[in-house]
């Protein structure tokens, strides 16, 4: 009798899939067979986990805990992505209330080091193949007037990742971490983009240009292309990926 191999057991965990690109990626993962874990306020599928976000200290026990079983079982694969984010308060510095200050680094900032921290942590010592990405953007390169508390987050998680990606070369079994620039897409951002007072945002009037000349991309087809970057047989801890590269032609 022929014993057939057992299939792939492959884990996908991301923070941020509620909706737009983050649901996108829940999708295809779940297509693609993976088990997926969510983390995020809503928490609107199956396998979500409530986890508010802007509550650092909070979130990452309730990140720690469900990881904890999962680590315990053996994985042929481990992908994990911090996608979540958002971009208010939009405007000058100067102008910025404290607290809502606060609220945006530990949402956009202080989490998402929080998850991939407490995802290496407990799956260090796994032998399988584990690709990490984090979404990154375009406000990560250049200043973009409005926007200085994302763009700070953006271009401080990078060199996070691009440090992780370093630490991770010495380790037994390393993970693989890259930054994702998606590029635009039509999101529920882009949409509070545009309705951002020019005051705030000098640029508005480009990002309203953009959606109407259709030149936002389909969450869906990001997604595809995140899976594509993430499942590259070279994949360079370390690098920075353009969604662009690596779409659906």
């Amino acid at each position: 009798m022929t014993t057939r191999p057992s299939p792939a057991r492959r884990l996908a965990l991301i923070t941020g899939g509620s909706a737009g690109l983050g649901r996108a990626l829940c999708e295809r993962w779940t297509a693609a067979g993976f088990q997926v874990v969510e983390f995020s306020r809503s928490a609107p599928h199956p396998y979500s986990v409530r986890t508010d976000l802007s509550a650092p200290q909070a979130a990452v026990s309730i990140i720690a805990r469900a990881l904890r079983p999962l680590a315990d079982q053996a994985w042929d694969e481990v992908v994990a992505v911090a996608n979540a984010g958002g971009l208010a308060p939009i405007g000058p510095a100067s102008r910025q209330d404290p607290t809502e200050v606060l609220a945006h680094t530990g949402a956009n900032f202080d989490s998402a080091i929080a998850f991939l921290s407490q995802v290496v942590a407990h799956f260090q010592d796994h032998p399988g193949r584990k690709p990490v990405a984090y979404i990154s953007s375009g406000a990560a390169l250049r200043p973009i007037p409005g926007w200085s508390l994302y763009g700070a987050a953006k271009a401080g998680l990078e060199h996070f990742v691009r440090t992780l990606a370093e630490e991770q070369s010495r380790e037994a079994h390393p993970f693989l971490p890259v930054n994702v620039d998606p590029g635009v897409m039509d999101t529920a951002m882009q949409a509070a983009i545009r309705a951002a007072d020019p005051s705030d945002f000098p640029d508005v009037a480009r990002y309203v240009q953009r959606h109407e000349a259709g030149e936002l991309r389909d969450p869906a087809a990001v997604a595809g292309a995140v899976l594509r970057i993430l499942g590259l047989p070279g994949l360079q801890a370390g690098a920075r990926y353009a969604v662009a590269d690596h779409l659906d032609r």
